[in-house]
C-alpha cells in the first residue's frame, strides 16, 4: 500500500497538470522528501551501531583479557578496542544529533512547501471553477450570437427581398409611364388629325356654298 509521501507526491502531479505554475515548489517538495527518507534511513542505522559497537568492544576485551599477560604495564587491547568504540559511539551521536536537527529543518520546510501547495491547490480548484464559469457563461453567450447571427441573415435577406421588389415594382412604374405618355402622345396625334381634317372638310364646304351665296346675294340686289 502506498505510504503518504507516495499519494501527496501523485495528488501534486495531478494539481501541476492543472497549474504549471507550481513546478518549482514540487520540485523543492520531492528533494525534501528525498532527503527526508535519506537521513530517516540514516536515523535507523546510527540507532542500530551503538549495540554492535558494543558487541565488538566485549569481544575485543575479551581477545585482550587473554593476552594481557604477554603484556606488561602498557595499555591493554581491550582498553584501546573500548576507547575506540566509545569515540566512535560519541561521533555517531553527534552525527545523529547533526542528522535529527537536519531532518527537523527539513521537516519545517517540508510543512511550510506543503501548506504553500495546499494554497495553490486551492487557488487551483478555485481557478477552475472560475474558468468552467466563464467557459459555460462564453459558450452561451456564443450560441446566442450564433442566434443573433441567423436572426441577422434572415433581416437581411427579407430587406434584399424588398428591396428587389421595391426595384421591380419601379421598373414596371416606369414602364406604364412610359406606355401613358405614348398614349397620350398618339390621343394627342389622333385628335390634331382628326381636328385638321374636320377643317379642311369645313373649308371645302364654303367653297363649295360660295357659287350659291353669291347668286343669292345678286338675286337680293
Amino acid at each position: 500500500m502506498p505510504n503518504w509521501r507516495d499519494e501527496y507526491l501523485a495528488s501534486i502531479k495531478a494539481a501541476d497538470e492543472a497549474d504549471p505554475a507550481s513546478s518549482l515548489l514540487i520540485a523543492a517538495c520531492s528533494a525534501l522528501q528525498d532527503q527526508v527518507a535519506t537521513l530517516q534511513a540514516e536515523n535507523a542505522l546510527l540507532r542500530s551501531s551503538p549495540g554492535s559497537e558494543e558487541q565488538r568492544s566485549r569481544n575485543n576485551a575479551s581477545s585482550g583479557g587473554n593476552s594481557s599477560g604477554n603484556i606488561g604495564g602498557g595499555i591493554t587491547a581491550g582498553e584501546q578496542a573500548s576507547g575506540d568504540s566509545a569515540a566512535s559511539t560519541a561521533q555517531m551521536r553527534v552525527d545523529l544529533a547533526e542528522a535529527l536537527r537536519s531532518q527537523g529543518k527539513f521537516q519545517t520546510r517540508l510543512k511550510v512547501v506543503e501548506d504553500e501547495l495546499e494554497t495553490l491547490r486551492t487557488k487551483t480548484r478555485n481557478d477552475s471553477r472560475t474558468i468552467r464559469s466563464l467557459t459555460a457563461e462564453r459558450n452561451g453567450l456564443a450560441v446566442k450570437v450564433g442566434d443573433r447571427d441567423a436572426e441577422l441573415r434572415g433581416k437581411a435577406k427579407l430587406v434584399e427581398d424588398v428591396q428587389d421588389e421595391l426595384i421591380a415594382l419601379n421598373l414596371q412604374l416606369n414602364i406604364a409611364e412610359q406606355q401613358r405618355d405614348k398614349i397620350k402622345k398618339e390621343n394627342k396625334d389622333l385628335v390634331d388629325r382628326w381636328m385638321q381634317r374636320m377643317g379642311q372638310e369645313a373649308e371645302a364646304m364654303n367653297l363649295a356654298n360660295e357659287p350659291f351665296i353669291a347668286k343669292r346675294s345678286s338675286r337680293g340686289g
